[in-house]
């Protein structure tokens, strides 16, 4: 007896993956979303918040602009940078009174 596995049963494995980790799924034709970009800014903003609840708005504001406007570059060097932030976060500079 042979088994195949297909990529519709790569994804729905992983989509089960997270859904058992309590994320949400949303099947993507039901986003509504600005195609020009590939973040979803809504939901990205308020889990920045939700992961950094004593952060000023403006700070907030800066490392979504960095993450939508990293580096310049060929693709390997703009995947690098993204990676970097996802694995060890956006560097954004601030005190107590300011930031800059």
């Amino acid at each position: 007896m042979s088994t195949t596995f297909t990529e519709a049963d790569c994804e729905n494995s992983i989509i089960e993956l997270f859904q058992n980790m309590g994320y949400q799924y949303v099947y993507e034709p039901d986003i509504e979303r600005d195609f020009y970009s590939p973040l979803y800014n809504d939901v990205l903003v308020e889990y920045i918040h939700r992961l950094n609840p004593s952060l000023p708005e403006e700070v907030i504001s800066d490392a979504m602009y960095k993450l939508q406007n990293y580096a310049n570059g060929d693709i390997v060097q703009k995947n690098e940078v993204y990676m970097e932030y996802i694995q060890h976060g956006i560097p954004v500079r601030y005190t107590a009174d300011s930031w800059f």
